[in-house]
């Protein structure tokens, strides 16, 4: 899957790098009309960083993309998040923008929730789970 990640702060770079980890063909310089058409079309994201903001603003329209990545940021994050969906500029359901706060952890609710949300719309996080040995309740792994 094609995901290109916009964005010049950090939030952004370090999406980038944690997609690259995770196995999906992430560009930041391919215009949007490549990434979103065609037989292989992927996603486009950007993410920019507002300084002093108490929320995480996700401008998208109703689809998996946003349902995924928004599960995650909300479960991932103690801010507020806030959908705008008929008065911004993303017109597509394949593409997305994310307005982070400045914090670090907010920041790590977007990246990581942006990592969660792709890897379960790809199928990767059940084949991911499934990879996994089950976990012994932890009394289990202290007691021999």
């Amino acid at each position: 899957m094609r995901v290109k990640i916009s964005g010049e702060n950090d939030c952004a770079k370090a999406a980038r790098g944690l997609l690259r980890q995770a196995g999906f063909a992430v560009t930041e310089f391919l215009p949007g009309e490549a990434v979103l058409q065609g037989p292989l079309a992927g996603y486009a994201i950007t993410i920019e960083e507002i300084a002093g903001t108490e929320r995480i603003h996700l401008d998208s329209v109703d689809g998996p993309l946003e349902a995924a990545i928004l599960k995650h940021i909300t479960q991932l994050s103690k801010l507020p998040v806030v959908v705008d969906r008929p008065g911004g500029v993303v017109h597509n359901d394949r593409e997305i923008v994310l307005l982070a706060p400045g914090s670090a952890e907010q920041q790590q609710a977007v990246e990581f929730g942006v990592l969660r949300g792709l890897l379960e719309l790809s199928g990767q996080q059940k084949a991911a789970e499934k990879a996994l040995p089950p976990r012994a309740p932890w009394y289990k792994r202290l007691l021999p």
